[in-house]
């Protein structure tokens, strides 16, 4: 059965994030337009950025003419950017693609099509925003958002870069993963390996692979890789607004060859406001509602919290705070992951709860333990 549309952005994730008015953001904004949301390109854009004049429906050069049976085949750095020109259609990778560390642009607005990764990979792309003046939000991934009818399948990522900072007097609220800052569809299959999410704005939800989900992350891996967020984190989705997240994970990356290197995977809370909600998990930062999390696993991860802190972080080794929300047969593996805290008078929901598996538990979560799995 196709999913429903669902439009309205979690900007308060039912009362877990506090937002005022003097931060700068509108709590009440609950619509994402992309193409209403105006960005002075001068105050976010990085200095090796090159701008690039909007263009039509002809820019499109692939072959193929977008439909399931025949995509848009995409061998180039520069096809991969004409999907923003047609969001409705269906793509196909045909080749691996470097970028070289360029800086790219997210696909904007919202992809209700298909991309087939045809088990290609993605890699060296960067993208950065740097905020001068406030702004009330941005979705930053190689797509902005996924809609509720979009769909991505089989991808690689490696050595890939997705940052924000502000200024000390601005306030943007990011969204941010490798894949897209907000989920409404399916991604499916998407491996990761030594890439960051690292987000400095005050207020931001980071994810390995997104923001917000309120989807499907289906068989999502992590090896290496490297989460850094200022108010909620997870290693795959920072937020899970009744969705499923299934068979994905968060490891080391150990090449098992010489010459021997183990990049270590790292979920890390940078506190840039202590009355922030301060949530980070290895799966995910916060679960609400009917989320799953189903048949995970995290291991050989360092939790860390950076900054000052006034209240307790709300870490676990699979989610930093359930409210509600189901965890099946997930496994986190004692001898692999550490945590490192800088004050420990503020403890009280730090790996506090089912083995250290959640942070804080309320609304009657429920965890199914499965033979060997401590959770």
């Amino acid at each position: 059965m196709k999913k429903l549309l669902f439009l309205s952005v979690p900007l308060m994730l039912m009362g877990t994030i506090a937002f005022t008015a003097n931060r700068g953001v509108d709590a009440k904004q609950a619509d994402f337009d992309a193409e209403k949301l105006t960005l002075r390109e001068e105050n976010i854009r990085p200095n090796n950025y090159i701008a690039r004049e909007p263009v039509g429906m002809d820019v499109i050069t692939m072959s193929g003419n977008g439909t399931e049976s025949n995509p848009y085949i995409i061998k180039t750095a520069a096809h991969f950017a004409q999907m923003r020109y047609d969001l409705n259609a269906c793509y196909k990778l045909n080749n691996d693609i470097n970028f070289n560390n360029a800086v790219i642009d997210p696909i904007p607005g919202t992809f209700q099509g298909k991309l087939y990764g045809n088990g290609k990979t993605l890699s060296k792309f960067k993208i950065s925003r740097n905020y001068q003046t406030s702004t009330n939000s941005e979705n930053l991934g190689l797509f902005q958002t996924i809609g509720n009818y979009g769909d991505i399948y089989n991808l690689t990522i490696k050595d890939s870069l997705v940052e924000a900072k502000e200024a000390a007097n601005s306030y943007t609220l990011v969204y941010a993963g490798l894949i897209c800052g907000m989920n409404y569809g399916t991604i499916e299959n998407i491996t990761c390996y030594r890439s960051r999410v690292n987000i400095e704005n005050k207020i931001a939800l980071a994810g390995g692979i997104s923001g917000y989900s309120n989807a499907q992350i289906i068989t999502c891996l992590l090896y290496g890789c490297k989460v850094f967020g200022s108010d909620v984190v997870g290693g795959i989705t920072a937020s899970a607004d009744n969705n499923s997240l299934t068979e994905c994970c968060i490891v080391n990356e150990d090449r098992g060859f010489w010459p021997w290197e183990v990049t270590e995977s790292q979920v890390k809370l940078v506190v840039k406001n202590a009355n922030s909600s301060l949530c980070a998990g290895g799966i995910a930062g916060y679960c609400y509602g009917s989320a799953i999390i189903d048949s995970c696993y995290v291991k050989n991860t360092k939790f860390i919290v950076n900054g000052t802190l006034s209240n307790s972080p709300l870490m676990g080794y699979i989610a930093g705070h359930m409210n509600r929300g189901t965890i099946y047969y997930t496994q986190s593996f004692f001898t692999g992951n550490s945590k490192t805290n800088i004050n420990s008078a503020y403890t009280t929901y730090y790996f506090a709860n089912y083995n250290g598996h959640v942070g804080k538990a309320e609304g009657y979560p429920r965890v199914v333990e499965r033979g060997y799995t401590v959770i």
